[in-house]
């Protein structure tokens, strides 16, 4: 394995992987299964990071795995990480349906705030709209030394016809370790949660910029702690990236920059949620070595798509912010960049990441960033980056990109010059101003 990426080491620590033992999973089914025969038989540890859990019978199914785990192994120790405002949602909610679990010992839970959303101001703003300043928005799933790294969460739409990533890396300790510290490192600064269903104050509470910096050393600490720990050379090296922009710790937003511009083939992007950043696009446009697909979410494919009042709105913003980088793209004679719609009926797009292909080396970044504003300014996001050349990897990689474009419809002009794509003028009107929330 050459060196062509060892730029990467500079925003995350390296950790070397068996490639025989990554699985590429392509459908919710796979996913869910994955999850659920772990929870059944996880003996040491069970680590969940996700926005939030659903109250449906797959995921009441789950939490009831876990508890018979926990019932007959009392050394299983068991660690979930929410969102508050999101996991707080509603009745029942996240937390109603996780209680049970604290009825047995090992088990911790919980619920991150963002910083942005304190005093007054979260009493002021309506439950359903409090997320729009900041979510741990993380998704890694750990059973002993499985690591499920994907952008979904733990709900049945994830399970069933919501597409998006996930990889399965078994038997990868030093992976699987550096999970369990980062979820911990992220709930010493998080709400505990208490059988009661109240919730206990942070290690460091974050009121305020001096507590916020407290915050960012303690992620800063781990991930230096993990500098020199890669673990004997295999042919499949992982670069853990964080980016925690409201805490000052921006390694994924630096790493992603950095490949936008240093590419010099081919480029495939996706992205459940097309916002990109005035960065990411100007390192696309202005890297002539370099093509990129990106494939977005058709308005009929976003998770928001026939939503009440507002929100049913959303699809058309993200319609306007994509016609936007397409006349960008055109303005520039862009025709190296192409654009992609997700179409597919009965289903939805989250899917996240990004793919480039060689003949003898893949690389891929899988997790939760949707590489727009939200995604560096806003949200805790964690992806990481895989580089191989084991053949079996890059083979299911390579599978997973196609498939995944496979549904994709190409964005001409006269895409939105369509008559059910006309985006509402006050809609134009607000995403200028309320774009950096997407």
């Amino acid at each position: 394995m050459d060196d062509r990426f060892e730029w990467l080491s500079d925003f995350g620590p390296c950790i070397c992987v068996d490639g025989e033992k990554v699985d590429v999973l392509t459908e919710p089914k796979e996913f869910y299964a994955a999850l659920s025969s772990r929870c059944k038989t996880a003996k040491d540890r069970v680590i969940l990071a996700s926005l939030y859990i659903g109250t449906g019978d797959m995921e009441r199914a789950l939490v009831t795995s876990l508890q018979d785990s926990l019932a007959d192994n009392k050394t299983l120790r068991v660690r979930v990480l929410l969102d508050a405002c999101r996991g707080s949602r509603g009745s029942p909610n996240s937390r109603a349906i996780l209680l049970p679990l604290l009825s047995e010992k090992g088990v911790r839970i919980a619920l991150y705030r963002t910083p942005m959303l304190s005093g007054w101001l979260r009493k002021l703003v309506p439950e359903r709209w409090n997320e729009i300043f900041g979510l741990q928005h993380v998704k890694i799933y750990v059973f002993d030394n499985d690591v499920v790294m994907t952008g979904a969460n733990l709900s049945k739409d994830y399970f069933t016809n919501r597409q998006d990533r996930c990889v399965l890396f078994r038997g990868s300790k030093q992976l699987a370790d550096f999970c369990e510290e980062f979820v911990d490192a992220v709930s010493s600064f998080s709400h505990g949660l208490n059988p009661d269903d109240s919730l206990t104050a942070p290690e460091i509470s974050l009121e305020d910029s001096k507590t916020c910096h407290d915050a960012r050393k303690v992620v800063e600490s781990m991930l230096d702690s993990w500098r020199n720990r890669s673990g004997p050379l295999s042919d499949t090296r992982v670069w853990p990236l964080v980016q925690m922009g409201q805490l000052g710790v921006d390694r994924d937003r630096k790493a992603t920059s950095t490949l936008l511009s240093r590419a010099s083939s081919k480029l495939q992007i996706a992205s459940g949620y097309f916002n990109l950043t005035k960065d990411y696009e100007f390192r696309m446009i202005s890297n002539p070595n370099a093509s990129y697909d990106v494939l977005m979410a058709h308005p009929t494919t976003n998770g928001f798509f026939d939503a009440q009042g507002i929100s049913g709105m959303i699809p058309h913003a993200y319609t306007f912010l994509a016609s936007h980088f397409f006349n960008r793209i055109t303005a520039n004679n862009c025709s190296r960049i192409r654009l992609f719609e997700y179409l597919r009926p009965k289903w939805t797009f989250h899917g996240k990441g990004l793919w480039m292909l060689r003949e003898n080396e893949a690389l891929t970044f899988v997790g939760s960033p949707n590489f727009g504003y939200r995604s560096v300014e806003r949200d805790l996001e964690l992806q990481l980056a895989v580089v191989t050349t084991n053949v079996r990897l890059r083979k299911q990689l390579d599978r997973e990109c196609n498939k995944l474009f496979s549904y994709g419809v190409p964005v001409t002009s006269e895409v939105f010059a369509a008559p059910e794509r006309y985006v509402p003028y006050w809609v134009r009107l607000a995403i200028r101003t309320v774009k950096h929330f997407f």
